[in-house]
């Protein structure tokens, strides 16, 4: 006997989160609510919570379209999975507001205003990629508008290093910027191109020390 449809939608609904969260890189034991759950508790940062919970993608947005206008039993599932959604942001939530309650007090921006322009200023006249990366923090929008603070922050870095690298270097470097760019590419919302901006500025400032570390931009990597 085929099951009811109602029954059969009931079916998918419940498995929707199993199988979503099958991708590879996801490092819960399983599918299930409680080892997703599991995974995020053990993460040793806000970002690798975050990574968690981008990698095991609990509950599918298009897939849980079934639930528009649902009654019953069928609620009732897309419910549930929806509370169990919720419950997987928060343990992300609580680990990053307890982080940042640890992290020391940050600067205020020295821009005059918060227009992008004045931030870009103040940017391009940092002493230095150290200190252009702590205006970057400080003045950072959290949204794609960052890209462009992450770019003068790159520029003013490159100037230790960029010139002195031997071909092979500069193809290291390019790589490690395009896996930026390839790290929250699929992810929606404007804080995920923020997270690229900050991402490549922080592998031009690495590169921007090791340069300074080994004698400076006169001497060559």
């Amino acid at each position: 006997m085929r099951p009811k449809p109602c029954l059969a939608l009931l079916a998918v609904i419940l498995s929707l989160a199993i199988q979503a969260a099958n991708a590879a890189d996801c490092p819960a034991q399983s599918g299930g609510f409680e080892d997703i759950a599991a995974a995020l508790n053990k993460a040793p940062n806000c970002l690798k919570a975050m990574q968690v919970h981008e990698a095991c993608e609990y509950g599918v947005s298009g897939d849980l379209a079934l639930c528009r206008g649902a009654s019953g039993r069928l609620s009732e599932a897309c419910r549930n999975v929806e509370s169990r959604v919720d419950e997987l942001n928060a343990i992300v939530k609580k680990k990053c507001d307890a982080e940042a309650a640890k992290s020391p007090v940050q600067e205020e921006c020295p821009a005059k205003s918060s227009m992008m322009d004045d931030i870009v200023a103040v940017l391009e006249d940092a002493s230095s990629c150290d200190r252009a990366i702590k205006v970057f923090q400080a003045c950072e929008y959290g949204t794609s508008g960052d890209i462009r603070f992450g770019a003068v922050v790159e520029k003013k870095c490159e100037a230790n290093f960029l010139g002195q690298l031997k071909e092979p270097q500069k193809l290291a470097y390019r790589r490690e910027l395009r896996s930026c760019d390839r790290k929250y590419a699929n992810e929606q919302g404007t804080m995920y191109r923020s997270f690229t901006a900050f991402c490549r500025a922080e592998v031009a400032q690495r590169y921007s020390r090791r340069a300074l570390e080994a004698g400076g931009p006169s001497r060559s990597r």
